[in-house]
C-alpha cells in the first residue's frame, strides 16, 4: 500500500469510492465526490458505520463516532483523511 502522505486527493477519492462499491456491489447509481451518502446513495446508519470501519482499516486512522455522522460524502472523507494525514506529519 502506498504511504498515506504520498497519496493525492484523487487517489484517496478513488479508494473511498472503491470501498463504497465493494460494500454494495449491486449499487447501480454513479458515485461521485459530491454524492451525499444518505440522500443520493440511500445509505442508512449501519452503512455509514460500516463505511467508517472500512476507512479506518484501510488508512489506519481512527474516526471518532461524532465524526462518522459529519462525513456525508466522499469529499468529506477525503478532507478528513487529509487533515489526519497532515496532523500525523507534525
Amino acid at each position: 500500500m502506498e504511504s498515506l502522505d504520498k497519496k493525492s486527493e484523487e487517489t484517496i477519492s478513488k479508494e473511498v469510492i472503491g470501498i463504497l462499491r465493494s460494500m454494495r456491489p449491486d449499487f447501480s447509481k454513479e458515485i461521485t465526490e459530491k454524492s451525499d451518502f444518505i440522500s443520493d446513495l440511500g445509505m442508512g446508519p449501519f452503512d455509514l458505520t460500516e463505511l467508517s470501519c472500512y476507512v479506518e482499516e484501510e488508512y489506519h486512522l481512527p474516526i471518532p463516532e461524532k465524526e462518522v455522522w459529519r462525513l456525508n460524502s466522499v469529499s468529506d472523507y477525503v478532507n478528513f483523511i487529509k487533515k489526519q494525514k497532515d496532523y500525523l506529519k507534525q
